[in-house]
């Protein structure tokens, strides 16, 4: 009788962790003042430009960065994704999290962020970017068939920084 007991208990605490970690995700999702520091303090102090960084992509694949830039988009889900454009042109780059540890708010569209990371180079098959792209579009609301995804070579390469820290002002 013991055993049941300890068992029921302890997936009773596991559920509500998880319930919890979800209550606490939707809470960061839906938070209405995005500006603050979101994950560990920002060390890097010389800014890196995402025109510098798309332009010569290879000189900093896997090196930490500093970039600062205007939040244009921020994953509906969970938060775990942010695009940022330049302040100096259109260029825009993929800003992406450990899911849960970093919860961008909704509210942080068109704030501006200063953030840290590894500059990361994403190779993807063919049928990897067709299930990227069907991802994307779930996310906005949209259901793609795999077999209406039209990919291009740019869809086979992209770049984004993991981010370890940042700041929203």
């Amino acid at each position: 009788m013991m055993k049941v007991y300890d068992y029921s208990l302890i997936l009773l605490l596991v559920f509500i962790n998880c319930s919890r970690n979800v209550s606490d995700e939707s809470t960061a999702l839906n938070k209405m003042n995005p500006v603050g520091n979101y994950g560990k303090n920002i060390k890097l102090n010389t800014v890196t430009s995402i025109d510098q960084l798309l332009t010569n992509p290879e000189a900093y694949i896997e090196k930490k960065v500093l970039i600062e830039g205007i939040i244009s988009a921020v994953c509906p889900m969970r938060g775990c994704w942010i695009d940022v454009t330049s302040t100096e042109s259109d260029s825009e780059l993929r800003l992406k999290v450990t899911d849960g540890e970093i919860v961008f708010p909704l509210s942080a569209e068109g704030k501006l962020i200063k953030t840290q990371g590894i500059f990361q180079k994403l190779e993807l098959t063919h049928k990897q970017a067709v299930t990227r792209k069907i991802h994307f579009a779930k996310e906005k609301g949209i259901t793609l068939h795999p077999d209406s995804v039209q990919i291009t070579s740019e869809d086979l390469t992209s770049y984004r920084l993991y981010v370890s820290g940042a700041a929203i002002d």
